[in-house]
């Protein structure tokens, strides 16, 4: 069985570890479900097992030796597929004999971490992305070809099970089954928090079309305008999925980095979930508190309009 995470980088080095992350320090492999069912038996003391997952994965609690997350490499699953690579092209190291452990080595992590960076409302978002950026920018990481060539892409299917936005459709296919209920208009909320003379998406808008937007022009603006297009994105979904219809359950900044977060792994995707994922910290430091109250003063003033059954 493959021991990975903070644990398997550890044992390479501290230098492997990001240094502003806060860590819990949990033990994860992956391993078939013999192996697991072996280590369990040779650990003493009493144990609480608890399924994690829809199955695809174990909790394996222990007041002695601390706690276990084990993912189990059914047959045919990328668990499974990743046993198999890691071993056959030497990319870990045996540390215990007796339980058969290989512990991955730091390649082998750091592509585990790109291929769920932007797993949907994960509770682990902002380590995930420290440690990824950490590995790749600080310490030369990069995904083993073997795992690029044979593991990722299937690795991201089985991971990203539900679709994301696309931001090159028409309007109607744009806001198709959001399941939000819109109270104002979602165009003039855009005005409401724009950051420049207009909103930043339409600087990137096809000509022409509603929503439809455009990598090449995206590509061409300057980095204000970018930045400014993730943070009004964020406050416009703060907004309607949170301060108007949970008026005082969070505060104005919980908000906009949940709407951020969201933008970043599960709302968009793309060459603009890529850059707002790159870009995460150049935009959280663009906040301005004023949004909420700027809001309820448009909507006094007129500028934002009421939602009148259409989306659009």
């Amino acid at each position: 069985m493959l021991l990975i995470g903070s644990k398997a980088l550890q044992i390479y080095g501290e230098q492997y570890l990001c240094p502003t992350v806060k860590r819990t320090w949990d033990t994860d492999f992956i391993a078939t479900y013999d192996e697991f069912q072996k280590f369990k038996n040779n650990l003493s003391g009493p144990k609480k097992i608890i399924p994690l997952h829809k199955g695809k994965s174990i909790a394996l609690i222990t007041k002695e030796h601390g706690i276990f997350e084990f993912e189990l490499a059914w047959e045919n699953s990328t668990g499974e597929q990743l046993i198999r690579l890691v071993k056959e092209n030497n990319l870990s190291k045996l540390i215990d004999v007796g339980n058969d452990i290989w512990v991955v080595n730091p390649d082998v992590v750091f592509a585990l971490k790109k291929s769920h960076r932007y797993l949907k409302d994960s509770p682990h978002f902002l380590k995930t992305m420290r440690d990824y950026k950490w590995l790749r920018d600080q310490c030369g990481c990069k995904v083993p070809e073997v795992l690029e060539k044979e593991f990722i892409k299937e690795r991201e299917k089985a991971t990203y099970w539900y679709k994301h936005p696309k931001l090159n459709v028409s309007k109607d296919d744009f806001f198709k089954d959001d399941n939000i209920k819109y109270i104002y208009d979602h165009d003039t909320i855009h005005l409401s928090v724009k950051l420049l003379d207009k909103p930043a998406y339409e600087y990137f808008k096809e000509p022409g079309s509603e929503v439809k937007c455009s990598k090449v022009l995206f590509n061409q603006l300057p980095e204000k305008t970018k930045l400014a297009a993730v943070c009004e994105e964020s406050y416009v979904l703060a907004l309607e999925r949170s301060q108007i219809p949970f008026p005082g359950t969070w505060t104005a900044r919980k908000s906009f980095e949940y709407a951020l977060m969201k933008i970043a792994s599960s709302i968009s995707s793309g060459y603009f979930r890529e850059y707002c994922y790159e870009q995460y910290d150049k935009a959280l430091t663009m906040y301005n508190d004023n949004y909420v109250n700027k809001f309820w003063d448009d909507v006094k003033s007129g500028l934002v309009k009421p939602f009148t059954g259409s989306k659009y």
